[in-house]
């Protein structure tokens, strides 16, 4: 075996290559303090953000890195056509998880 660790790089795009313009760095700003985050239970979140151009409801879970609160891996993406169908199933999903109970 040999005593050499695997390090592991994100894969970077040609558009993530160099600092961040003025353009991009307001952009991020804006969307990170202008996005609506409804606390869940215990790290779960629901935000609702835009990612290339399209609303999504993201529910995640956090985690803290450097005393900084981020999204994880762990979470879905809805469009608001499937938010509309979950909200719609909600009766049906209630009743369900009570006769589970």
């Amino acid at each position: 075996m040999s005593s050499k660790k695997a390090s592991f790089q994100k894969k970077r795009k040609p558009e993530d290559e160099g600092s961040d313009t003025k353009d991009q760095a307001e952009k991020k700003s804006k969307s990170d303090s202008s996005e609506p985050i409804f606390e869940l239970a215990g790290n779960k979140k629901v935000s609702v953000r835009t990612f290339k151009g399209k609303v999504l409801i993201d529910i995640r879970e956090y985690y803290t890195a450097s005393g900084e609160e981020k999204p994880g891996k762990k979470g879905i993406a809805l469009s608001p056509e499937q938010w509309k169908v979950l909200v719609s199933s909600m009766d049906d999903i209630s009743a369900a998880v009570e006769k589970m109970s």
